[in-house]
């Protein structure tokens, strides 16, 4: 109804809905905007843009290999919708690199790139500290040569001065004093340079937002900086609580941890992203210790209302012939990698037919009646699976052998439960092949 209140209340129809009210339900639910309505005065529409802003900014930083954005969050709890920007993660390069040396940590960077269930995982960005020894705006023209998003730390006048007179690059962040912040913020915007500054507590957090948004930016960062941990934790928290259930605007930016202090690092960087930090920066360029990092945050980004998935079909593993054995799972993403991966290991050729399943394991597609005997027949009959095999046989997971029955008597063919487990089944399948004269 406060939408509806700034409407000019004529139901002219020229947005193309019936009345005012339903073009104002619209505006609500974000199916419209409130410039589609020709005949709103200046006043209101600037009242409802602010009240139409999203309560956390979001924007997108572009500076690297790809897009990715900060911010848009809309709820405290995963379970109550999802989470929609994953925690950026930059990696910081130590000071007084030679050229060759930059070279060689930039590859390191980008090697931080993993396939997991489909989805890639990898490191955004470069985090550097101005040595206060030379020419620090360098640092951004290079970043951007290797592909990386960068974010610049330095108090230096000049370090600033010289970033902000190198050719406009939307993706460089400027991490910087409040004075130097002051002085310089409208050259930030036209140089397309996203500010960051340092706060140690929830009023600096507030006092740094109000700067931003007196400032007139559209984007800015709250970098988190107490000495102690728990203390940014707290300030991550009422980063996101505020701005959500009380519409704190001058807290909603999106935040930045730069190695947070502890004797384990690595730990506390995990506990940023799991407490709605925006970006993370770690002293870290091992695969070995960052992967589990990029593991948590996609875990924690999934969307929980749509489950990751894989392209229902069937897949051939190895060059599978007349004698391969055919394997039947769902498209839950997991799953897949999982029995596939498994199917790899034992070296035996085969098909695996993957049924749609919207996403979902085995036992909850069956428990869904998406995994029922009809289903599956219907899916060996569309992939014509009877006359690529010679054997006649078809094996369904372990934990669904109660289909067996029916299933045998829609298809026509021999169906076997295999393991319950997907470990078992290179085991599983030697043994059939052997007992089929294969091995």
């Amino acid at each position: 109804m406060d939408i509806f209140k700034l409407l000019p209340r004529t139901n002219c129809r020229e947005c193309q809905s019936p009345s005012c009210l339903a073009f104002a339900m619209k505006v609500a639910a974000g199916k419209a905007s409130h410039r589609d309505c020709p005949h709103i005065d200046p006043g209101s529409a600037a009242t409802l843009e602010e009240m139409m802003e999203p309560p956390i900014l979001r924007f997108e930083i572009a500076g690297g290999r790809k897009r990715f954005a900060l911010g848009g969050e809309k709820v405290i709890y995963r379970h109550e919708e999802t989470f929609y920007s994953p925690t950026a993660v930059g990696v910081e390069i130590p000071p007084g690199l030679g050229e060759q040396e930059l070279k060689e940590k930039a590859a390191r960077i980008k090697a931080l790139s993993f396939e997991r269930v489909g989805q890639e995982l990898s490191v955004e960005m470069a985090a550097i500290e101005d040595p206060g020894d030379g020419d620090f705006a360098r640092y951004a023209g290079w970043a951007g040569q290797e592909g990386l998003a960068v974010i610049l730390k330095t108090g230096r006048p000049e370090s600033v001065e010289g970033i902000l007179s190198r050719p406009r690059g939307d993706g460089a962040v400027l991490y910087t004093t409040r004075e130097l912040f002051s002085r310089h913020a409208s050259q930030m915007a036209e140089a397309g340079v996203i500010p960051c500054l340092p706060v140690r507590s929830v009023q600096e957090a507030e006092e740094a937002g109000a700067m931003f948004r007196e400032a007139g930016l559209k984007k800015g960062i709250l970098g988190i900086c107490p000495d102690d941990f728990g203390q940014a934790l707290e300030i991550l928290y009422r980063c996101r609580l505020e701005p959500l259930a009380r519409r704190n605007r001058n807290l909603g930016f999106p935040t930045l941890i730069w190695d947070p202090p502890s004797p384990d690092r690595l730990f506390n960087a995990a506990a940023a992203i799991m407490k709605y930090a925006s970006i993370v920066v770690i002293d870290e360029d091992s695969p070995g210790r960052v992967l589990p990092l990029l593991t948590l945050r996609q875990n924690i980004f999934t969307d929980p209302r749509r489950p990751i998935q894989v392209e229902a079909k069937l897949y051939r593993i190895g060059d599978p012939g007349p004698q391969s054995p055919v394997l039947i799972t769902t498209n839950f993403s997991l799953t897949y990698f999982t029995v596939s991966q498994e199917i790899e290991a034992s070296r035996i050729p085969a098909f695996l037919l993957v049924i749609d399943t919207d996403g979902t394991s085995v036992l909850t597609a069956w428990s869904a009646d998406r995994f029922s005997p009809r289903i599956i027949n219907d899916w060996i009959v569309k992939h014509q699976v009877g006359g690529l095999i010679s054997h006649g046989r078809v094996v369904i997971p372990g934990h669904v052998a109660m289909l067996k029955d029916e299933l045998e008597e829609l298809s026509g063919l021999q169906v076997v439960a295999g393991p319950r487990e997907a470990q078992g089944i290179p085991e599983f399948l030697r043994k059939q092949a052997q007992e089929a004269g294969q091995g």
